[in-house]
């Protein structure tokens, strides 16, 4: 499956549960640019372990997103 969210009218936890709902383990939440954080905790939290999260990750802050339910970082 490949999907693109850019233009949409649901918020990030949305589609986070409808990759859990149809068992899709290992999507990407790409954070692009300033102002997505909230967006990414969200999506990691509708399904924790299951999502894998990039953009911004540094050494200071990879465990904080892992700890937040990221299934990976990169």
């Amino acid at each position: 499956m490949f999907s693109h969210f850019l233009f949409c009218s649901h918020n990030a936890d949305f589609y986070a549960s409808r990759y859990r709902e149809d068992n899709l383990p290992g999507g990407h939440v790409i954070k692009l640019g300033p102002g997505n954080d909230t967006a990414a905790q969200e999506a990691l939290a509708a399904w924790p372990g299951g999502l894998q999260l990039g953009g911004g990750i540094t050494i200071d802050n990879a465990k904080s997103w892992l700890d937040k339910g990221a299934a990976k970082v990169r």
